[in-house]
């Protein structure tokens, strides 16, 4: 069965199993696993900004060899909104979106709502399928961390041309780069930043999950 052929297939199982079904998302494979609550002002949600971030890609290839799934490294920051986007895109989340950022020292919250209709839920199950049955998730940290640009820099990634994050990278089975996805403002339709009249923050879940396919037959090559 091909790729397209199982995310139609997910498509119709959606669509047979109802709005309940939609609202399960499937855990992802993800790294760090856990983070410390002592680290700098314990208000993290994704990154680790202490801990070494070599371990955590270390971590993340490790899961993926015992898996047969890709490494997608995030390469991000707590105090950037679009990496909680992009992470809640990746869980499933629909709908109502509550954030919590930090922001100079200070959490920063803010809760979106997107237009509530069977097209967002179903799109929205189809991307949490097809990063947690294709990807191992490593967010890599660059703005506290000791480590983190050398982490990137490892991998052969051209840090000098980092120009926004999230970046978002697929890396092969020894850690090294092979392709990353074009920021999330230079793909047309992608960024969407209103939705019913309201400031919003999000992505066109089809075009996203275009890119991480794109990502996917990357790493695929021999």
């Amino acid at each position: 069965m091909t790729q397209r052929q199982r995310l139609l297939l997910v498509l119709a199982l959606c669509i047979l199993l109802g709005s309940v079904a939609w609202a399960q998302a499937k855990p992802i494979d993800q790294f760090p696993a856990a983070l410390d609550p002592n680290c700098r002002t314990g208000t993290a949600q994704i990154y680790d900004e202490c801990g070494s971030q070599a371990k955590i890609l270390q971590a993340a290839l490790d899961r993926a060899a015992a898996t047969g799934k890709q490494v997608l490294v995030v390469y991000g920051s707590e105090w950037c909104i679009w990496c909680h986007v992009l992470d809640q895109y990746f869980h499933g989340t629909y709908h109502q979106f509550d954030y919590a950022w930090e922001v100079e020292g200070a959490v920063e919250q803010w809760t979106m709502y997107e237009r509530d209709n069977p097209k967002a839920r179903i799109q929205a199950t189809v991307l949490n399928r097809f990063v947690a049955d294709t990807f191992v998730v490593a967010h890599i940290e660059g703005t506290f961390s000791a480590d983190g640009i050398d982490v990137m820099a490892d991998t052969g990634f051209d840090i000098y041309g980092l120009r926004a994050i999230p970046l978002v990278m697929v890396v092969d089975a020894q850690g090294q780069y092979v392709a990353h996805m074009a920021d999330y403002d230079q793909v047309e339709g992608l960024e969407i930043r209103e939705d019913s009249g309201e400031e919003f923050r999000g992505f066109n879940r089809h075009l996203l999950l275009k890119e991480l396919l794109q990502l996917r037959n990357a790493g695929a090559q021999p």
